[in-house]
């Protein structure tokens, strides 16, 4: 899957909606209504970004969009790219992401702060279903010289095939232990543009704090691993 070129985001946003639709894995950009996207440069290495990703089970800790999974059919079978940090085959805790897998979204739409929210709360939220689609190492020469990690999911079932979306998140690496994170999730299908009327908005916002958080996140633990790395040297 070779993506196209994408918009820049303006530096006062964090994410943007376009209604030029970018292709994902799964569905072209004839199939799909808009696209959502969000950049964000993250001074930690791309390995290290995709890892915090496939590791569903910490989003609690960090990921005010997305407080909570839960992995309801897992592929322990499945290999992590070269260079990826994951749970030996047949070890997977939980939460951890493998290509293939199956879970559930609690969404935290409004945007409610990490710290405000409690079980009870994060249970009420609305729900979506997804099945892991790709989670693949960049190929330099078919990716216009990128190097890094792709990782996809995509609806699962679709309320009854009325609804495409699938969500691409990329970790491109820099080549100075930085990255860029490149998502966008893009929507098609009869559901589309009713998606895209309700909660456009949302989304953008949305998209934007899991940018922030992810940063936040990642350069915490590269920070904790760099003074672990000196005290230790």
């Amino acid at each position: 899957f070779p993506r196209p070129p994408l918009p820049e985001v303006p530096a006062s946003q964090r994410a943007l909606l376009t209604t030029s639709p970018v292709p994902t894995p799964a569905y072209t950009a004839s199939q799909l209504s808009f696209s959502v996207i969000s950049r964000v440069h993250i001074a930690a290495p791309a390995s290290l970004v995709t890892s915090v990703i496939i590791d569903g089970a910490s989003w609690g800790e960090w990921n005010t969009f997305i407080p909570s999974i839960t992995v309801t059919s897992k592929c322990t079978d499945v290999a992590y790219p070269p260079g990826l940090t994951g749970p030996a085959n047949g070890e997977d805790n939980k939460g951890s992401l493998r290509q293939g897998d199956r879970f559930t979204m609690c969404v935290n739409m409004p945007g409610a702060p990490l710290e405000s929210l409690n079980k009870g709360m994060i249970e009420k939220f609305q729900t979506t279903h997804e099945v892991v689609s790709v989670i693949e190492a960049l190929d330099p020469s078919k990716e216009d010289g990128r190097k890094g990690y792709r990782i996809c999911w995509k609806v699962d079932g679709g309320f009854g095939g009325l609804l495409r979306a699938e969500r691409v998140q990329e970790c491109v690496d820099l080549g100075d232990e930085t990255c860029e994170w490149v998502t966008f999730e893009s929507f098609g299908g009869w559901l589309g543009p009713v998606v895209r009327l309700a909660t456009g908005g949302k989304l953008v916002e949305r998209f934007g704090d899991w940018g922030r958080d992810l940063k936040a996140r990642c350069e915490k633990l590269k920070k904790e691993a760099d003074v672990e790395e000196e005290r230790t040297a």
